[in-house]
């Protein structure tokens, strides 16, 4: 009996050692599959971000064309856009492979789940052209313009596309009250004309979409407001942003405006614009001093005095001044107080009449 009793201990332990042991083991492998399972993961991850950034910037260098991206077969994944600093990252959400860009303004929502973008290039000039604004629109996303003015109408007409893969989803209503969302996942309010958005958010978004996914901006003169929707309410994001735009030209500021996810996204985008515009203004510079000298040399007086005569009614004088407002703008726009900004909006429309002048006349041009 009391070897009996012996072996049923030995073999109970037995089995509880192999019981142990074969978890180990399995646990083990499981962890070796999951870990191998995160790694693939994490490289496909890396592979479609850098193929992205590709596409992303083929598109941005075609000036004023738009381009559709099939990702339905990432439709499951939402991508995140974050701008700050002067500095963009776009990625997978909770995957750590991403890319950052410091040169090339890029206006999005902050998170899009789509299963195609579309791709629309526009040029910003103050006055000459700085750099191509991208902006990335998911297919799903629904833009209401409420109220009326030129760019409004701009904005309805360019939006619409005769390729259906590149029409964007514009509609104009009279009331929010009229707002049909239909299958959008994402609603952005444009208005324009002083309005504001009421109060109250009509039924039609209240219920049917969380507050991240419904957002206005107000056109207001040359400035915009951007608004979130919160609750059942509107709340403002931060203050007013001025619109630093020249007359005469497709006003690619407001419609990164539009796009843009929020405030801030918005500003760093046109930080980029603005730190290559210093840039650019410091070349001009130099090409207007070559153009003296050109000129020095010459009996046509004319073009010689439209660079060099006494205060500001000259060409180079005007771009000197230029270049003080961009560098005004940059040092405002970094801690963010974009109205530092204004100033440079009125000294690039009188160096654009003045180069205007310079053509007429029949000298060399700025730009």
């Amino acid at each position: 009996m009391k070897k009996t009793k012996q072996g049923q201990i030995q073999i109970t332990f037995h089995w509880i050692y192999v019981a142990i042991a074969g978890a180990v083991i399995l646990l083990f492998f499981v962890g070796v599959v999951v870990k191998q399972k995160a790694v693939s993961d994490e490289q496909l991850s890396f592979e479609v971000i850098q193929i992205m950034e590709s596409i992303f910037t083929a598109a941005e260098v075609s000036e004023s064309t738009k381009n559709t991206l099939d990702i339905s077969g990432l439709a499951n994944l939402p991508f995140f856009f974050s701008c700050e600093n002067g500095i963009s990252e776009f990625g997978i959400q909770d995957q750590s492979s991403r890319v950052q860009n410091d040169i090339d303004p890029l206006f999005s929502m902050k998170t899009i789940q789509a299963p195609r973008l579309v791709l629309w290039s526009l040029p910003y000039k103050l006055p000459f052209k700085v750099i191509d604004f991208l902006f990335i629109i998911p297919s799903n996303m629904k833009f209401i313009v409420l109220g009326e003015n030129d760019f409004a109408d701009e904005f309805i007409d360019t939006s619409h596309d005769d390729n259906i893969l590149l029409n964007i989803d514009v509609t104009q209503v009279n009331t929010l009250s009229d707002i049909n969302p239909g299958m959008s996942s994402h609603i952005r309010l444009v208005i324009f004309d002083g309005n504001t958005p009421p109060n109250i958010i009509p039924d039609s978004l209240l219920f049917t979409f969380p507050d991240e996914k419904v957002s206005a901006v107000v056109f207001r003169g040359d400035n915009v407001q951007y608004y979130q929707k919160s609750g059942a309410s509107w709340i403002a994001d931060g203050q007013s942003v001025p619109l630093i735009i020249v007359p005469g030209e497709r006003q690619a500021a407001k419609y990164a405006a539009v796009f843009a996810g929020d405030r801030e996204m918005y500003l760093c985008g046109m930080q980029k614009a603005f730190t290559r515009l210093k840039y650019l203004s410091a070349i001009y510079t130099a090409k207007i001093a070559e153009i003296v000298e050109h000129y020095s040399t010459k009996t046509d007086t004319i073009c010689y005095s439209e660079f060099t005569s006494i205060g500001r009614n000259n060409i180079q004088e005007v771009l000197h001044y230029y270049s003080i407002d961009v560098n005004l703008c940059n040092e405002g726009i970094e801690v963010l107080q974009p109205q530092s900004c204004v100033p440079l909006m009125s000294t690039a429309v009188t160096l654009m009449a003045m180069n205007n002048d310079m053509q007429n006349s029949n000298c060399i041009s700025v730009y």
